[in-house]
């Protein structure tokens, strides 16, 4: 849990101080980046099964310039993934796990022509599985639990970006994330995401 914490609090003081710094300098160094997207996931659940299952997710971030063709975004992400499973007896069971992660990425980002240019992200990010929700088909038996605990690990992306005008943009960009460590409360299901794919949209701005 102290690892746990220690990153995410890595994550936020050094998003403040480079947020501080940004902003002491024009604005234009940054801009605001609002991201959509869909896809797939396998959820692990710790010696119980392993399923397919669809995600939904959206960002609401920061994106701040630190040099030519480079930048560096993290913000608040929302990520709900579903999936369905039989258990012991054969009974069908659908499965809604629902995060908020904290990503943190460094951005490379090609030659701009026509407005357009090809761009490249990698990082980590830590995130915290607040809700969890199991139920059978005709919602005879529902099990929902909150809080259960955190995992972490690395996401890279890879997109094109389109100018609208100078102060908006257009993306649309291929993620892929894989967890690589958790830690959750005591006798709480252990959970892991592996093989995550998503197709995003996302619009950025700024003032």
């Amino acid at each position: 849990m102290k690892n746990i914490r220690y990153y995410l609090s890595f994550i936020i003081i050094l998003s403040i101080s480079v947020g501080y710094s940004q902003n002491k300098k024009k604005e234009e160094r940054s801009q605001w980046k609002f991201t959509t997207g869909i896809g797939s996931v396998t959820i692990e659940a710790e010696n119980l099964f392993k399923i397919n299952a669809s995600i939904y997710e959206g960002l609401i971030g920061r994106e701040f310039f630190i040099g030519k063709g480079m930048s560096l975004i993290t913000g608040v992400e929302i990520i709900r993934a579903r999936g369905n499973f039989n258990d012991g007896l054969g009974k069908q069971q659908f499965l809604t796990n629902e995060y908020i992660t904290v990503p943190f990425s460094f951005q490379f980002s090609g030659n701009k022509e026509n407005g357009m240019f090809l761009f490249f992200s990698a990082g980590v990010y830590g995130s915290y599985l607040y809700k969890y929700k199991q139920e059978d088909v005709l919602n005879t038996s529902v099990v929902t639990k909150k809080g259960l605990g955190f995992n972490g690990g690395i996401q890279s992306k890879l997109g094109i970006q389109f100018e609208i005008n100078k102060k908006s943009n257009f993306s649309v960009s291929f993620k892929s994330k894989t967890d690589l460590l958790n830690k959750y409360k005591k006798y709480s299901q252990e959970f892991k995401m592996k093989n995550y794919y998503a197709l995003q949209l996302g619009f950025g701005f700024s003032f």
